[in-house]
């Protein structure tokens, strides 16, 4: 999906997006939890969000704004979101 949006940030003059490793480590380890625990939820049973995760793991909150927290579901709203030259990392 990455080089898809960098395809079309291309085509707009934008920068391309970069992944964040420590970002994708955190989310990683969620997935886990989620597996290990038997849950599918973005706020774990004992009631730790995705900022505190990305707190706890070091990574810069700005990053930490997607789809579920802006309630998109549409993905014109998405690639608009993501051709937004403020946007830069994933």
């Amino acid at each position: 999906m990455l080089v898809l949006l960098n395809e079309e940030r291309r085509k707009h003059g934008l920068r391309p997006l970069k992944a964040d490793p420590q970002a994708l480590e955190t989310a990683r380890a969620h997935s886990s939890d989620m597996f290990a625990r038997s849950y599918f939820s973005h706020i774990t049973p004992d009631g730790r969000t995705p900022f505190d995760r990305m707190r706890r793991a070091g990574v810069d909150r700005r990053q930490g704004l997607n789809c579920e927290t802006l309630r998109i579901n549409d993905l014109g709203q998405i690639c608009q979101i993501t051709l937004n030259p403020l946007c830069n990392t994933v």
